[in-house]
């Protein structure tokens, strides 16, 4: 008996973590291979495809060098207005949340509906890597997997082993959380909610609070971002190509539904002296390739502060 209620729980766990792999993310396919970047000491993550139909690469916009002035001529309110003009100029944008934090005393820089809440998709898997880290849940390869190349399976098998929704509301507490919430089904943790100010302060927390070694391995794995993630999509949207002069550690998420297409780009730049969230929710049908250029517009505009 006991070995058969053992049999369950695994049968269990995998049915359970094959079910969470197929939640709301889209998959794109590059139609060459991966473009070169400027980010120093990139690494790639060869992983297999995923076994989803794939489309045509995400298109891009890759500015020049950042031209804006720099932010002690340019107010907080300014940035944040060009920011979000630039997002919503694509026109299919519904929802758009920033918060440019500078790290040395954790100044707010720019800031626009900062608590609106927006359907995580893959940002959650900070949360499931900080928890995972604290329990001992995982390998640190998995991990660093899990992380830069977003695979969906690894953070599917650890929210089941960390206890899903319990997971996000403990991390949640930890981290002083107020607009970060589980999903409604347990089963989509794409769908769990968040907004730009926590996300930043996810950040700091791995930034602040974090052993080195827990820090490290979240920061190096986040450098490591290969242009093409596990499921064939090309995630150096937002960040990546708006800043491209600039150095990166990014966590990107994608999402697409009957309740549109949600696409946020996030990360620590510069070396560490600036946290960037910029989240996004689009018009249902809107293509991946829409949502990415307006995000990698509306980083552009940051260029002045670096």
């Amino acid at each position: 008996m006991k070995n058969s209620v053992g049999a369950m729980a695994s049968v269990f766990v995998v049915c359970a973590a094959g079910l969470l792999s197929i939640h709301l993310l889209g998959e794109a396919g590059p139609s060459g291979p991966p473009e070169a970047t400027n980010q120093a000491n990139v690494t790639t993550v060869a992983l297999p495809p995923s076994n989803a139909p794939g489309q045509d690469p995400t298109e891009v916009v890759k500015p020049g060098p950042p031209t804006k002035p720099k932010q002690d001529k340019v107010s907080g309110t300014e940035l944040s207005n060009a920011v979000t003009r630039a997002v919503r100029a694509g026109g299919s944008a519904t929802g758009v949340g920033l918060v440019v934090l500078e790290v040395d005393g954790w100044r707010e820089l720019a800031s626009a509906e900062a608590d609106r809440q927006f359907r995580s998709a893959s940002l959650v898997k900070l949360l499931i890597a900080v928890d995972a880290l604290q329990s001992g849940a995982s390998t640190a390869t998995d991990l660093r997997t899990m992380l830069s190349a977003s695979h969906d399976g690894i953070a599917s098998e650890l929210w089941v082993r960390l206890g899903g929704n319990t997971m996000v509301q403990r991390q949640a507490r930890r981290m002083g959380l107020n607009r970060t919430l589980p999903p409604l089904d347990p089963m989509h943790w794409g769908d769990t909610k968040v907004s730009a100010r926590d996300v930043a302060k996810m950040y700091r927390h791995i930034l602040t609070e974090l052993p080195k070694a827990h820090r490290e391995l979240i920061m190096g794995a986040l450098t490591a971002a290969p242009r093409i993630a596990a499921d064939r999509f090309d995630q150096h949207f937002g960040i990546p190509y708006g800043l491209p002069e600039v150095q990166w550690a990014v966590k990107q998420g994608w999402a697409t539904g009957r309740a549109g297409t949600d696409l946020h780009t996030s990360g620590v730049l510069a070396g560490g002296t600036r946290v960037v969230v910029l989240l996004s929710t689009h018009s249902p049908g809107t293509s991946y390739a829409r949502a990415a250029k307006s995000l990698t517009t509306g980083v552009g505009e940051l260029g002045g502060l670096f």
